[in-house]
């Protein structure tokens, strides 16, 4: 904790506050807890990191704490992340409310997606597929990317997958590689037998190719879900 609030150097800051997560006693969540005022912003974010990786009420209310103070958007995306463990109503307010915000390159919106992910609750499936269709140009390819299969992975339980199916259909002939890879993969993790047929199309491109292999990983996810009645 000395070292954390008192080094000169911004990187023994840092290592000493991954030390005190790996502690992972109560101490060393009190010592994170009363290290959150840090001047340098990267070590700002690495507490946050750090509290993150406790399952405790007072980190779920130093995270919110951070949520409604800081305005670095790095910091708040690290914030935002660590809600995922907690099953509240007011985060899924607090989720919603990021998921439809407008931040540099997309980052608290991403960083939403990837909690909404982590809570796997289907009622972020509907926010989050008007979200991706109405605000593409505004998420990164990676971002977009990362959306795509958080929605595939939110919606693989639900019995009707015709929109989700459909949506991420859109997108495997996207000229972003990146985009493109994710759909297909998506399909697969989707579990749809529905889109055999279009992935099938892709396992014909050549065998260096990614969207190939992504094709390829899919298909295989579908058929091992699928029973031997099915494929008869």
């Amino acid at each position: 904790k000395q070292a954390l609030n008192q080094d000169a150097f911004y990187g023994v800051r840092i290592e000493a506050s991954k030390a005190l997560r790996s502690i992972h006693t109560d101490e060393a969540l009190e010592a994170l807890l009363g290290s959150t005022k840090q001047s340098d912003a990267r070590v700002r974010r690495q507490v946050a990191s750090d509290l993150g990786g406790f399952y405790r009420e007072s980190a779920y209310d130093s995270a919110r704490q951070s949520i409604d103070s800081e305005k670095n958007p790095d910091i708040l995306s690290t914030s935002i992340r660590s809600l995922a463990g907690y099953a509240k109503p007011e985060v899924h307010d607090v989720l919603l409310k990021n998921l439809n915000s407008h931040s540099y390159r997309n980052e608290l919106a991403d960083a939403a997606i990837n909690a909404a992910r982590e809570q796997d609750d289907p009622a972020y499936l509907a926010p989050l597929l008007e979200t991706l269709a109405k605000r593409e140009t505004e998420f990164t390819s990676r971002g977009f990317a990362q959306g795509l299969s958080a929605l595939a992975y939110l919606a693989r339980n639900e019995e009707n997958k015709d929109n989700v199916r459909e949506f991420l259909i859109r997108y495997v002939n996207s000229r972003k590689r990146t985009v493109q890879q994710a759909s297909l993969s998506a399909l697969g993790t989707l579990g749809d037998p529905k889109a055999i047929s279009v992935l099938q199309k892709y396992t014909t491109a050549s065998k260096e190719s990614r969207e190939r292999a992504a094709a390829e990983k899919a298909l295989a996810e579908l058929r091992a879900a699928r029973k031997p009645v099915d494929d008869f």
